[in-house]
């Protein structure tokens, strides 16, 4: 598992389950689709505006305006197209589909923004503004998200706004919504860089409708007929297509034109039944009982049905209905629209009463098969069966943890009833470890309250853990809250509550090494993060294994080891990578940028170290963050670089302050703020021959033992030397001081003369 940056991983578990991959380019147009040239002609000719807005209630034709046009324009510009739904409030996948979008619309973005899964605070400090930077470099493009109105209040509704508010010139965003948005239309709409289509534009005119009607689907109404009927459905285009699928199987289309009033209400109310006539009973059921299905695919349906052939079913549904949406080129994947899923809902209530949950249950059942784990949840809380999501979200909640949608699990957990929510022990740990790692410790305080209080910690396994008891001490010797003591305390009870066999050993285990770290016990420290590295593998514990092996590359940096710090450093990196893990992992971050200092490679050191403390910052955990920022001012000071070291020394200084029970990070901060204050060494001649000698020395694989070997003095007498550049140097380690060598000169220099040249006296007895 963790480190305390914010990351876990389980065993037996797919790290990246949920986010359900997308399309870069608009949805296929349906071949009957009639073209709003008009329409069409308004969006062309707003090319330079920043924003387009089509707002208005279902059954407009929306999204069918929106891809004709962008379909239009790809010969002439770029069209990232993002269709969204409620799975993208967790702004984690609202960043996924987002940017895999964008870079296949446009390939020339490269790798300048990982599209990977990445921690929410990242993506609002971190990901956007690099996005923008990139996408400005880009030639004009066009960005569509459709159906703004699923975002919530939240990251992902921030992220958009942010999005409109930092826009590249070159982008033109479009939007379509069934809800007003909140965004600062007014100021766009003064500035003259706003288009908005209201339900007035996109209603159907006499011609319009006389073209689905008469010319497309050759209904040979009369011409009065055909203004009746866009007057009593005001021009409603889903009215309009309702009626066209009406009319095709009336007898008498003249009598039916004028037997309906002028609602929308009455004219969906009218209407469905015709419509429903008008297919065979079989693709009634069809329909009918397919619609508790978000997207359809033939072996979902069938599995729904209990039938075979639904792939078919659903090509010539595509074909006739223009309800039915295709989501990909292949005919694979597609949808009912919005609002024609609901009546098909309607009339599965009125039809087959008491149907609903059994098609939810095989849903769910099919999603769950398929690994769909949020598709499953929801299946299952959609039938009403509170019990079997219970149970789906107990044993898989760590794999959306592993994709850091921490926001997704607290989303599946608002949909449960507030009672079962309140008395189920199980979905209230879950809910504690997710609001601890989105940052919101103060909300997770009450929740962990309620469980001491009100649930036995020893009543057997919970949620994955052996028993309540180690749920909770293992969250809180993650998230210790800056005392060093109560990590060891909870870390260690958690060891004697889960055998080697669990799959939260290895957890107990990094959390006793970071508390033993902080401890100042750098032996013990080294030794948990070894049984945690050692363990977490066949746990399944990756990120717990990565910053394990961080960690033990941070030690043997302290310890003088240079060649486990960058062979430790190099591993956690590598294993990282290998398990799709490399951003975000502060820890990793950490001691690959403090293996780049000692090698002398200081802008990717700091580079790393920003990063780690970067993230390390938005988890609100203050030990870490703290180290992150004094080993950064350390860097920042050896080469020379001291004008941001005051402010990151201030921030360290405020964290550790507040810390309960700091330890050996106190002691640490005070030794960097005294080296900030005393004047760096700004000349080689401040230094003696000797501590030259052994700077250089220091810039190599050899331990100080070694080195105090090869010079034939002491270890004491190596070290003293060694204390005594560092004080002049102004620095608290190997690797600073070595950097700050090469920055005065001391060690490129004369490094070849001195591998060759004999060791200076200074006095010292050879032994």
């Amino acid at each position: 598992m963790t480190e305390t940056d914010g990351s876990v991983v389980a065993g037996g578990v797919d790290a990246r389950p949920a986010v359900v991959d997308i399309e870069g380019r608009p949805r296929p147009i349906h071949e009957r689709v009639i073209q709003r040239n008009r329409l069409l002609r308004r969006l062309d000719a707003a090319e330079a505006v920043r924003l387009v807005l089509v707002a208005c209630p279902a059954g407009y034709g929306k999204t069918t305006l929106l891809a004709d046009w962008a379909a239009s324009r790809l010969d002439q510009r770029t069209v990232a197209w993002v269709s969204l739904d409620e799975r993208d409030n967790d702004p984690v996948v609202f960043w996924v589909h987002l940017v895999r979008a964008l870079r296949r619309a446009c390939p020339g973005l490269g790798d300048g923004v990982a599209d990977e899964v990445t921690a929410p605070s990242l993506i609002m400090d971190r990901m956007l503004p690099r996005l923008l930077q990139v996408l400005a470099e880009q030639p004009a493009m066009t960005l569509v998200l459709d159906d703004v109105h699923v975002l919530e209040p939240g990251v992902a509704r921030d992220m958009l706004r942010w999005l409109l508010d930092h826009q590249p010139a070159a982008v033109q965003l479009v939007l379509s919504t069934r809800a007003e948005p909140a965004l600062p239309l007014g100021r766009l709409r003064a500035q003259g860089n706003l288009l908005e289509l209201r339900a007035g534009d996109l209603r159907f005119t006499p011609a319009e409708g006389s073209a689905l009607l008469n010319e497309r689907d050759l209904l040979g109404l009369a011409p009065e007929d055909v203004v009746s009927l866009v007057e009593r459905t005001e021009g409603w285009p889903a009215g309009l297509y309702l009626a066209s699928l009406s009319l095709a199987a009336a007898a008498d289309r003249h009598a039916l034109v004028a037997s309906f009033g002028a609602s929308n209400r009455h004219v969906v109310d009218f209407l469905v039944e015709e419509v429903m006539d008008s297919f065979d009973k079989q693709m009634q059921d069809f329909m009918v009982r397919t619609s508790v299905l978000d997207s359809l695919n033939g072996p979902l349906c069938d599995a729904v049905l209990q039938r075979s052939g639904s792939q078919g079913a659903l090509a010539e549904l595509a074909r006739t209905n223009l309800f039915v949406i295709p989501l990909d080129d292949e005919g694979v994947s597609y949808r009912y629209h919005h609002m024609f899923g609901q009546l098909l809902g309607v009339q599965l209530h009125n039809r087959e009463p008491g149907l609903a949950p059994a098609l939810h249950r095989r849903a769910m059942t099919w999603y769950r098969e398929h690994d769909a784990i949020h598709e499953a949840i929801t299946q299952a809380l959609d039938g009403g069966d509170v019990d079997a999501a219970a149970d789906i979200l107990t044993s898989s909640w760590l794999s959306f943890f592993n994709a850091y949608r921490y926001a997704g699990v607290l989303g599946l957990l608002r949909r449960f009833p507030a009672a079962r929510l309140d008395d189920d022990p199980a979905l209230l740990l879950i809910q504690a470890w997710a609001l601890s790692f989105c940052g919101a410790h103060a909300a997770a305080a009450p929740v962990m309250d309620r469980l001491e209080s009100s649930f036995p910690l020893d009543a057997g396994p919970v949620a994955g853990f052996s028993c309540m008891e180690s749920g909770l001490m293992t969250l809180r010797g993650i998230f210790p809250n800056g005392d060093v003591g109560a990590q060891l305390a909870n870390a260690g009870r958690v060891a004697e509550l889960e055998s080697p066999q669990s799959r939260w050993w290895p957890v107990s285990q990094y959390a006793l090494g970071v508390g033993s770290y902080f401890a100042g016990d750098l032996a013990a420290a080294d030794k948990s993060f070894s049984l945690a590295q050692v363990a977490g593998v066949p746990a399944g514990q990756t990120i717990t294994v990565a910053t394990a092996i961080a960690y033990r590359s941070v030690i043997a940096g302290e310890l003088g080891n240079d060649p486990d710090l960058q062979r430790y450093a190099s591993e956690a990196s590598e294993f990282a990578a290998e398990h799709g893990l490399q951003h975000p992992l502060g820890a990793v971050r950490v001691a690959v940028g403090l293996a780049a200092a000692a090698r002398g490679d200081h802008q990717y050191a700091i580079a790393q170290l920003d990063d780690g403390v970067e993230f390390l910052r938005t988890w609100r955990e203050p030990l870490v963050l703290a180290h992150a920022l004094i080993r950064l001012a350390d860097v920042l000071r050896a080469v020379g670089d001291s004008a941001r070291v005051p402010s990151l020394l201030a921030e360290a200084r405020a964290i550790v302050d507040s810390c309960p029970d700091p330890r050996t990070l106190a002691d640490r901060l005070g030794n960097a703020e005294r080296a900030s204050a005393q004047p760096a060494v700004t000349s080689r001649a401040a230094l003696t021959a000797r501590e030259r000698d052994v700077l250089r020395r220091l810039d190599s694989a050899d331990s100080e033992a070694e080195i105090a070997a090869t010079l034939f003095v002491s270890f004491n007498t190596l070290h003293a030397h060694v204390r005594s550049a560092y004080r002049k140097l102004g620095v608290t380690s190997r690797a600073d001081a070595v950097g700050r060598a090469k920055v005065l000169g001391v060690i490129d220099e004369s490094r070849i003369a001195a591998a060759a040249a004999p060791p200076a006296s200074d006095g010292s007895q050879h032994r």
